[in-house]
């Protein structure tokens, strides 16, 4: 009888698991998984049996579903930006901060002319077939991961394109690996494998989920895909086969972020990242090369390789960004390299950083060499770009403000045009990168933080990361302040007055309905967290909220504050009131979600009378037995009894992550919620307590009398980070992390 050791089953039981149940799907369905498998772990040194999900049940729905009808709300255009100059948009960000949302990949179709595809990190891919002027969704909101890192274009059939999901540069988002689509994004058919020691096998442990850069195909067979991972090389000679039969090969297991092909001899394929690899037949076959030394490699021991063909030359141009660590504050070095393929030899052209706007690792694509002119480089980081005549030796600033903030992606198109991918969406050069026009008409990707809805009109003012605050009105959007947007505010009995936040605490305040946001408040006496939490009180009208060290109150619309809670004067060493919850039901009623040093020991803090003259006479009582660990994103108070609210967690475990407080114990509610993660949590007050819960796999809801949660399906697979309602229409909007605001009917009892 055959032996197998119990390392070699474990192996063996967690590589044969199918990693989608259904591998096919179209647009209009999500995958609904309904698999489980039992694998072997290890406790205090034996092992043992138990159910546990692999990477499938991440996304495995087992609440009931109902289609429901979802509208997407944007912004999904340029918003026309507000008062330029002024206080909310300064004369020096003019142009640098409006657009729709990150775009991380650009591909131009390298076989027809005027189709592009765009690549969001957190949104999807959308596809334009004139030049960028209009672009549509390509089918991915349909996926359990709506983020896409990159996209090959078959050379010959055009409805033919193979996509990687997530996030590779900045990692917002972790990949459930690479797909298909044979009939332009109508379904799509799931590429990791399924065959032992032949699959892309993403993680299902958070601290090692997958990240996947780049998939490029070979330009002479479709079938030979080459996929940058942070878990190495892998390559497949028979992609078009399909999920049964495709087989991958590992080349390598160190972290690789870039693939290139030589344009003038498409033999040789470049692989880098942690290492250089190389191939001279196409891939079939690899050797890794020699690393570029470059500066402080111990210093700076996290780097990345970016590959350009120089035209018609045996020769790459290759940027190599290095860093102490992968963190955008550690911005590390950035230097400029000539590569000769035949000779093997390296030539140093430039440090990146010196006199210019530096190439960085998680904008590493941001470089480009002009196909008709090998002297013309272009590349840029933040703003602005940065061109070069000599083959690098100078380069030269271009004009700020033509284009968002936060270069990511610079790629030329057969016709000549140079396309960007930037914080803000699409921009296009008809003049080699001198000068720029957006374009992003139906671009929704925007990462929604905080929204906010008027009652009985559709107005809605939402803050999202890199493009600030937008406001729709009178069915146009607006962008009214800069930077990364966060918390929301419309006055709900006054809504001329709205109130726009963005990084460390900076708050615009608008009294004329969003016209003008140039009433610039600060809290002065909290130091607020990175996301500016604010609040309105539900009744009172400019009375207004905001946390940080201190959370403080304005009874005149920001102009003065006062402390009604300090951090460091609770006990338990708490440093910070990360968030708090006001109560439509309740308006007196607040309660404060506070942090010690760890920033993982939650502390509730409840008060009754949060309006007292005196702000010294606030009375706080501690909320006792918080029953686990770890980020709580969301609460709402009982409508029947203040004392009574429900919590979420910020966590994908099965149990745990929902909880109902009735007044003296905590008990789960997480239910039938299966491996969702929990975003943001809301109630309809006149309906009976019904609950909504935003989370990565959509919005789900139930009541105080039932006992288990139903999925409202029909929205992208992106994160729900806010949630508001107008309950004078009666409609639940949500805020996604990647494709702007959506909007549905609430579910009536």
């Amino acid at each position: 009888m055959m032996k197998i050791s119990i390392p070699v089953l474990l192996v063996l039981l967690f590589s044969s698991a199918s990693l989608f149940s259904q591998e096919k799907i179209s647009k209009g369905e999500r995958i609904h998984c309904d698999q489980q498998e039992s694998f072997m772990h290890w406790e205090n040194g034996k092992s043992t049996f138990s159910t546990a999900p692999n990477f499938e049940d991440l996304f495995k729905i087992v609440a009931p579903v109902t289609p429901w009808e979802w509208s997407e709300v944007g912004a999904d255009h340029h918003p026309t930006e507000l008062n330029p100059g002024g206080r909310a948009i300064p004369k020096y960000s003019q142009g640098r901060g409006n657009g729709t949302g990150r775009i991380n990949y650009i591909l131009p179709d390298p076989y027809r002319e005027g189709r592009i595809f765009a690549c969001s990190p957190t949104g999807g891919l959308f596809l334009s077939n004139d030049n960028g002027n209009s672009w549509s969704n390509a089918g991915t909101d349909q996926l359990p991961i709506s983020g896409v890192s990159s996209v090959a274009v078959h050379p010959k059939e055009e409805m033919t394109w193979v996509i990687t999901t997530g996030d590779g540069d900045d990692k917002f988002m972790f990949s459930d690996g690479v797909w298909l689509t044979k009939d332009g994004g109508q379904s799509y058919e799931n590429l990791n494998g399924k065959k032992f020691n032949r699959s892309i096998l993403p993680s299902e442990e958070p601290d090692k989920w997958m990240y996947i850069s780049e998939v490029v195909a070979h330009p002479c067979d479709f079938n030979r895909l080459f996929v940058a991972t942070s878990e190495g090389l892998f390559v497949t000679q028979n992609a078009l086969e399909g999920s049964d039969k495709v087989k991958w090969r590992r080349i390598s297991t160190t972290s690789c972020y870039d693939i290139h092909i030589s344009q003038s001899h498409e033999n040789w394929v470049f692989a880098g990242g942690k290492e250089f690899l190389q191939s001279k037949d196409c891939g079939a076959t690899w050797e890794k090369g020699s690393y570029p030394d470059f500066p402080e490699p111990e210093a700076h021991p996290f780097s990345r390789l970016t590959f350009q063909s120089i035209p018609m030359t045996t020769s790459l141009l290759v940027g190599v960004t290095s860093a102490e660590k992968f963190s955008q504050s550690k911005l590390g070095e950035g230097t400029l390299w000539k590569f000769d393929y035949e000779s093997q030899q390296w030539q140093f052209i430039r440090s990146l950083r010196q006199g210019m706007n530096n190439l960085i690792t998680t904008r590493a694509r941001a470089l480009a060499v002009n196909p008709e002119d090998a002297n013309w480089i272009v590349t840029g980081n933040v703003q602005p770009l940065y061109i070069s005549r000599d083959g690098g030796q100078e380069f030269e600033r271009i004009e700020k403000g033509q284009m968002h903030d936060d270069i990511h992606h610079l790629a030329w198109a057969p016709d000549g045009l140079l396309w960007v991918g930037h914080d803000g969406g699409v921009s296009v050069s008809n003049d080699d990168g001198l000068t720029w026009q957006s374009r992003n008409n139906g671009l929704g990707v925007a990462n929604v933080f905080g929204l906010d809805v008027t009652q009985g009109s559709e107005t809605v003012l939402y803050g999202a990361y890199d493009t600030g605050g937008n406001l729709l009105r009178d069915g146009s959007w607006y962008h009214t302040t800069w930077g990364d947007g966060f918390e929301t505010i419309i006055d709900r009995q006054n809504p001329e007055t709205m109130y726009a936040t963005k990084q460390n605490g900076h708050i615009n305040r608008s009294d004329d309905g969003g016209l003008t946001f140039d009433n610039s408040v600060t809290t002065g006496i909290t130091k607020t967290e990175w996301h500016t939490w604010i609040r309105q009180h539900p009744k009172q009208s400019g009375t207004i909220f905001c946390s940080g060290t201190n959370l403080v109150r304005s009874r005149d619309k920001g102009e003065t504050w006062e402390i009604i809670l300090a951090a460091d004067k609770l006990p338990g060493d708490m440093v910070t009131i990360f968030r708090f919850f006001t109560s439509e039901e309740h308006p007196n009623v607040i309660y404060a979600y506070v942090l010690d040093k760890t920033k993982v020991n939650p502390d509730l803090y409840v008060t009754f009378n949060s309006m007292a003259t005196d702000p010294q006479n606030v009375r706080w009582e501690r909320v006792p037995a918080i029953p686990k660990k770890g980020w709580i994103v969301g609460l709402t108070v009982d409508r029947d009894d203040p004392r009574q609210f429900w919590m979420a967690y910020k966590s994908s475990e099965p149990q745990g992550k929902l909880w109902r407080y009735n007044g003296s114990r905590y008990i789960d509610v997480t239910g039938n919620l299966g491996w969702a993660v929990v975003g943001a949590i809301t109630q309809d007050p006149s309906s009976n307590e019904r609950v909504y819960v935003g989370t990565n796999h959509g919005l789900f809801t139930r009541n105080k009398q039932e006992q288990e949660w139903r999925l409202l399906d029909g929205l992208p697979g992106t994160w729900i980070r806010s949630i508001a309602i107008d309950q004078v229409d009666r409609e639940i909007y949500v805020g996604t992390f990647g494709r702007g605001v959506w909007k549905a009917p609430l579910l009536e009892e």
